[in-house]
């Protein structure tokens, strides 16, 4: 994982599971082609083993964070989210 990853996925630690796939191998084309995933970069959010929502295009950091927490926040309720000052709440 390159550092911006690897930041968001250590402020999000135990709550949020990252991983990566190469869309060049053929054997993962239909992991692709069921979340939706059409253009690169993409990020899936997947919950239950079924996506729930798809970013699609290069976004900063900044903004995959607030995706991330708004989606756990409406996903998973019981799941406080990160506000930006990394103080649960």
């Amino acid at each position: 994982m390159t550092e911006p990853w690897t930041r968001i996925s250590e402020r999000f630690n135990d709550r949020v599971k990252f991983r990566s796939l190469d869309i060049d191998i053929l054997q993962l084309h239909d992991v692709c082609h069921n979340a939706g995933i059409a253009n690169v970069p993409a990020l899936a959010f997947y919950a239950d083993g079924n996506v729930e929502h798809l970013i699609v295009g290069v976004q900063d950091s900044d903004a995959i964070i607030n995706d991330i927490e708004t989606w756990l926040a409406n996903t998973k309720p019981d799941n406080k989210a990160v506000n930006r000052s990394g103080d649960s709440g």
